[in-house]
């Protein structure tokens, strides 16, 4: 989450990459704040709980692929990180999995298939800002909110941190 006491700004997911606490969302998740926080998922429920709130600094903000690296300023004992797939890899018609904030209904799940691989692929948001990356086309449920999250393939392994169109 980015903002402040008084103004929620934005409201992504990212996805723990390196168990001292790396975390990658997209660029436009974080744009123009310098930090955020990022709540984890409680071991059960899905409630928000302040005893999962970490705060983050950005490390890393790349627009042009729209990623960026989070750091926690004080990462929890033992935390798991996300193997990640070699990309290269990826099939078309290959199952994929989502976790994600849709509409800010925190940490959903979806499942679908990948449907193309884009290389070289341009966008731009509302704000102006373009971009290009290699972007894989998925047919699944997502939504804003779901930016910055894990897809992962069958066997766990991060593909892709997700960027929802806008």
């Amino acid at each position: 989450m980015t903002g402040d006491d008084k103004k929620l700004d934005g409201i992504g997911t990212g996805v723990v990459v390196d168990s001292s606490g790396y975390v990658l969302t997209n660029w436009h998740v974080i744009a123009g704040h310098p930090d955020a926080v990022i709540f984890m998922k409680p071991p059960s429920g899905t409630e928000v709980d302040k005893r999962y709130a970490y705060y983050a600094t950005v490390v890393y903000a790349n627009p042009l692929p729209d990623l960026a690296l989070l750091k926690l300023t004080q990462a929890p004992s033992s935390l798991p990180s996300i193997a990640i797939a070699d990309i290269s890899q990826a099939e078309v018609a290959e199952d994929i999995h989502i976790i994600g904030h849709p509409h800010g209904q925190l940490w959903s799940y979806s499942s679908g298939v990948l449907s193309q691989i884009r290389t070289d692929y341009t966008w731009k948001y509302d704000d102006g800002s373009q971009h290009r990356a290699k972007v894989l086309q998925m047919q699944t449920a997502i939504n804003p909110g779901n930016s910055g999250g894990p897809v992962v393939d069958d066997s766990g392994k991060l593909i892709l941190a997700l960027k929802v169109c806008r």
